[in-house]
């Protein structure tokens, strides 16, 4: 999810894919995660736009290259509760998987549940303490 993405924003763009493919089917809610504004990098200085052009330029000349195969990630990511099974189906399906859309020039793909086997804790506060689980 693009830095600087707002939760509404967010849920706007969802809602508006969920109504345009015709889904009968809401967002119960939705959760922006990592949302801080001191990841945000703010505007590019000259120097940094001259060696984005210098770049671009430099890529149209190129066959291919890893560096442009590689996707740049944010830290931000969000989860979403879906009303029903249609809804889930449509956010989840592959081509979203696969080929993402686009937001704010960042390829956003979904991800369902159970892809995932890791669950990362950060901010906790000091005194906390979490039992560990050993499987």
């Amino acid at each position: 999810i693009p830095i600087g993405m707002t939760q509404e924003e967010l849920f706007d763009r969802w809602s508006t894919t969920l109504a345009v493919t015709k889904v009968d089917g809401t967002i119960e809610s939705l959760q922006l995660h990592n949302a801080r504004p001191d990841l945000d990098p703010g505007p590019l200085t000259r120097t940094q736009l001259k060696l984005r052009k210098k770049r671009i330029k430099n890529r149209e000349h190129r066959i291919k290259s890893s560096s442009l195969t590689f996707r740049k990630r944010t830290p931000l990511y969000a989860t979403m509760v879906l009303s029903n099974q249609e809804a889930y189906e449509m956010v989840c399906n592959s081509h979203l998987q696969l080929f993402g859309m686009i937001l704010r020039k960042h390829d956003l793909r979904t991800t369902p549940l159970s892809n995932f086997t890791k669950l990362y804790l950060d901010n906790i506060p000091p005194g906390v303490h979490l039992p560990v689980a050993r499987w």
